[in-house]
């Protein structure tokens, strides 16, 4: 009987000794083959210590990614490990894991970056070079889809406005969740002189989707320069602005 134990001790170690030394190729492999979004130029080294090289989600550069796996994941059919990515457009870290069924399951991915390398954005917003910060607790992508999200994202991008258009507008904060297999963000604001910014991104695996801003209550020196910039007068006192993104960028 302990002759079974050891044999059985010894087979588990010697099954994770392997798995650590897996190629970092076959975990994006894996990864790719669960959200084939996700696209690199390279990988190199093992799940112990792996790099990958200029990655991207859709059409979106991302960075260089380094990851660190969990061997005993691969024990349960899963594989998970914890991520740091690195560039131009985001900074940040997390969890990552496959599951079986071929869903990516992201946990606790905190990111920063500048809303100047969203190239889904138009020209006008890039500029504005705002910041953001973008948290999101646990979302679950597969297929290409979002199937459940939750999470909180900042930006201070409305208040890079007032030096060029004119207008103080307000931090944003607000709320990740998923709407039929999109990634929706939702955030609001309140400038001081009592006017409320309401913003919906709905953003697709592939970086399409749709934005719009809303202000109500909008005082008339934030219509002469807002209207500039490409809001529309909507009702008595609103201003809105709408865009579709597109999934080659925009122009």
């Amino acid at each position: 009987m302990r002759f079974y134990l050891y044999g059985g001790l010894i087979l588990v170690v010697a099954l994770i000794a392997a798995a650590v030394f897996l190629p970092t190729a076959f975990v994006m492999a894996r990864v790719s083959s669960a959200e084939p979004a996700i696209q690199y130029s390279r990988a190199s080294g093992s799940v112990w210590n792996g790099q990958v090289r200029s990655l991207r989600y859709g059409v979106q550069p991302l960075g260089n990614l380094s990851f660190e796996a969990k061997p005993m994941s691969l024990l349960t059919g899963q594989l998970a490990g914890s991520l740091r990515l690195s560039g131009r457009a985001l900074n940040g870290r997390g969890t990552v894991k496959t599951s079986p069924g071929g869903s990516l399951v992201i946990e606790q991915l905190n990111l920063n970056g500048t809303t100047g390398q969203l190239i889904s954005l138009i020209p006008e917003i890039r500029d504005l070079n705002g910041e953001f910060n973008l948290v999101l607790r646990n979302a679950r992508f597969r297929k290409g889809e979002c199937d459940e999200a939750s999470g909180q994202v900042w930006t201070d991008i409305l208040t890079r406005i007032e030096q060029g258009w004119g207008w103080a507008g307000p931090e944003l904060e607000g709320s990740l969740s998923c709407e039929n297999g999109n990634l929706l963000m939702r955030l609001n604001g309140e400038t001081a002189g009592g006017e409320a910014v309401n913003v919906r991104l709905l953003a697709g695996m592939d970086a399409s989707g749709e934005f719009e801003a809303r202000i109500t209550n909008a005082l008339p020196e934030t219509s002469r320069a807002l209207t500039v910039l490409g809001f529309l007068a909507e009702g008595d006192n609103d201003l809105v602005y709408r865009h579709v993104l597109s999934a080659e960028g925009s122009e």
